[in-house]
């Protein structure tokens, strides 16, 4: 090669296309809106068509990116904490009697309303015509409210007997 011949240096689309968004002013705003929304970062890096390992060493690279990542990941636990709570109190506080109208009639599932909708675990039509509304099970789900309100601690009465006399000697090593 001559001394005044430029060398050309090819760079695969994927490599520039990762380099744009890392380069970004607002990728970790986004990285921590998806995950603290209830996303996570596989999803955030399928959606931008990048691979995961690319993110995630970026990432790790720095400790204020970790930090926010981490403090990305523990609002989604929260968000998913309430999702679920949210979930049950539909499951464990459903009023069936929305699914029916005026007359005792059931409407159509259309017409349902949406908690008692999310409440039920199925439906069969009898042979006679007759239809059965199968809830999930309502005592569960309250009780898993419960537990994690921490409404139903469990109490236990130990009832020990110690003499004195106990006392002295154990405390002798006797």
């Amino acid at each position: 090669m001559e001394a005044n011949a430029q060398e050309i240096t090819v760079v695969p689309p994927y490599t520039v296309k990762l380099k744009t968004i890392l380069e970004a002013p607002d990728i970790m705003d986004r990285v921590f809106l998806h995950i603290a929304n209830g996303g996570d970062l596989i999803t955030f890096c399928q959606n931008l068509d990048i691979r995961y390992s690319d993110i995630a060493e970026f990432i790790n690279k720095d400790m204020d990116r970790i930090k926010r990542y981490s403090a990305a990941v523990k609002a989604c636990e929260e968000w998913i904490r309430r999702r679920i709570l949210n979930e049950l109190a539909h499951i464990g506080l459903v009023d069936i009697r929305g699914i029916f109208n005026e007359s005792g009639r059931m409407r159509p599932p259309g017409e349902w309303p949406e908690d008692i909708a999310r409440a039920i675990a199925g439906v069969e039509i009898e042979d006679d015509g007759s239809t059965k509304v199968k809830l999930t099970d309502k005592i569960k789900a309250l009780e898993l409210i419960g537990k994690e309100m921490g409404m139903f601690v469990q109490r236990h009465a130990v009832e020990v007997k110690t003499t004195l006399e106990d006392l002295v000697s154990g405390s002798m090593g006797t």
